[in-house]
């Protein structure tokens, strides 16, 4: 299977041609044998493609409520495939759609050789127009009769699979890369975090010093914070992770480090944790582990910076954002402290959290972890994306839901934190 990480000729067709991208997810369920980790490896591919996919992004228990939703919110064109349907080659499909892109049609797929003129578009991938669709009175698809129908083109055979049966080897390949993607991003400590540099404009609204941080253990960044907005010996820091290991990498750099020199402590924590160390590509995981002392200064203003910090009291808790244990965090928080900073990054906004939750159930989840943080402590100060990818940087009651969650929010139940 093709692997292009990242490929501009997807994300162009679907921002020219104001495509949105839907996925079939009956209620009853589907021919897939797997069909949570076909629905799973659909959105990955997807993503994989065009990075920001999960703005355009729609699930569905059937064509037309897909098509409904894509036409609502102002999309000309939705390509629907079912769970465990890949692209994988984006550039051959992309000119397949640029050829049929002047035709009038309803709905456009592969004909499957029936000869039911209103059941020959193979259900697996179907592009649907959905201005045509909307003129024509909103027709159940896909059975729109031959006459609304148009062929993609016999090329883009080859650049699409379905990996649907258990036995195919299709599937067990698509599988295995799934399947080692989860494991690596739950096992992963991320000793670089390069998402946002910190600094006293980020939150200029904070005023006083820092009473109690609680942030992720992900490389630096938690000094970051302490430093730009000032801390004193009675500052408390709380560490959070669903992986433990990340958690021990925090405390061996509490306990070991002199703050001297991060590449080597890196390495040495790494060989002395067999269990994971196979796993890690520790040249990949330091780069640009040398300019995280540029924030605070020069290299020796952070080992002046690390032995102030180092006497301050810390916390360590397993706890995961997406699970029940993400109360956890909550407790933790002073409901009577004006001087609290809670960092999450971009745990609701990034290729693994769109690849393994919808964005209706990141949505909901993000809901509820504004909601709960709120009932906790009202003034509490935050920073962190939202799962769109817009930054929340300050006072808690500042957070807004966009239109595009709102569309999505639903009351889930599921899971609770308050």
């Amino acid at each position: 299977m093709q692997d292009q990480s990242v490929n501009e000729d997807l994300a162009t067709t679907a921002s020219n041609w104001r495509m949105a991208f839907g996925i079939l997810v009956p209620a009853d369920g589907s021919d897939c044998d797997d069909h949570e980790a076909a629905l799973r490896l659909t959105r990955r591919r997807l993503l994989l493609h065009n990075r920001t996919a999960h703005h355009q992004l729609f699930e569905g228990p059937s064509f037309n409520a897909i098509a409904e939703l894509t036409h609502e919110a102002g999309f000309q064109f939705v390509l629907i495939q079912q769970a465990g349907h890949v692209i994988t080659d984006t550039e051959c499909f992309s000119r397949g759609l640029a050829g049929i892109s002047q035709l009038p049609f309803v709905i456009a797929g592969f004909f499957n050789g029936n000869t039911d003129l209103y059941n020959v578009i193979d259900e697996h991938c179907v592009l649907v127009n959905l201005v045509e669709w909307a003129q024509s009175g909103r027709p159940l698809l896909p059975s729109v009769g031959i006459e609304k129908l148009v062929a993609f083109p016999e090329a883009m055979r080859r650049s699409v699979l379905y990996c649907g049966a258990l036995d195919s080897e299709a599937h067990s390949r698509a599988m295995r890369d799934l399947y080692g993607d989860v494991q690596y991003w739950k096992q992963k400590v991320w000793f670089v975090n390069t998402d946002h540099i910190f600094t006293r404009d980020t939150i200029d609204e904070f005023v006083g010093t820092i009473r109690q941080l609680i942030a992720l253990p992900s490389g630096l960044m938690a000094n970051q914070i302490l430093h730009a907005l000032s801390f004193d010996k009675d500052t408390k820091v709380v560490f959070y992770d669903r992986n433990p290991h990340a958690l021990a990498f925090r405390k061996f750099l509490l306990e070991r480090w002199d703050g001297k020199d991060y590449e080597t402590a890196i390495r040495s924590w790494v060989d002395s944790q067999p269990s994971i160390s196979r796993s890690i590509n520790v040249e990949k995981l330091t780069e640009g582990a040398g300019d995280l002392y540029t924030c605070i200064g020069s290299r020796e203003d952070f080992v002046v910076h690390w032995n102030k910090y180092r006497s301050l009291a810390h916390e360590f808790i397993v706890a995961d954002l997406f699970a029940s244990s993400a109360r956890y965090v909550v407790d933790r928080i002073d409901p009577a402290c004006l001087h609290t900073i809670l960092w999450w990054s971009n745990i609701f906004h990034s290729l693994e959290t769109h690849t393994y939750q919808s964005e209706a159930e990141t949505s909901d989840l993000f809901y509820q972890w504004i909601r709960a943080l709120r009932n906790r402590n009202n003034k509490l100060t935050i920073f962190g994306l939202d799962p769109e990818g817009k930054l929340c940087a300050g006072p808690i009651d500042r957070v807004v839901f966009s239109p595009f969650a709102a569309m999505y929010y639903r009351q889930a139940g599921d899971v609770d934190f308050s």
